[in-house]
């Protein structure tokens, strides 16, 4: 078999079934400290919208996410304190 990879991996993980389709910027097999912290700012993210956007209450947003609501206000206070940092004003 001339010029046939001969290694057996699967193709896909639980982001994309398919490694050459994979929407994200680097696999995360290669870096999975990076994944790990790409994850989390994605919860993150939608914690924040779920509070700031929709109203929802920290106990309700704790709760859905299995986080404790001081995880949840830590997390809040995280992206204030960054829009501040971005604008150079509060925002």
């Amino acid at each position: 078999m001339r010029g046939a990879e001969l290694a057996n991996y699967p193709d896909g993980c639980d982001v994309h079934p398919h490694c050459l389709e994979c929407p994200l910027p680097e696999c995360k097999y290669d870096s999975p400290g990076w994944y790990e912290r790409w994850k989390r700012g994605q919860r993150d993210e939608k914690i924040v919208d779920a509070i700031s956007d929709k109203g929802l209450l920290v106990g309700q947003v704790a709760e859905e996410h299995g986080l404790s609501e001081r995880t949840i206000m830590r997390i809040v206070a995280r992206y204030r304190n960054e829009d501040v940092s971005n604008d150079g004003h509060e925002g």
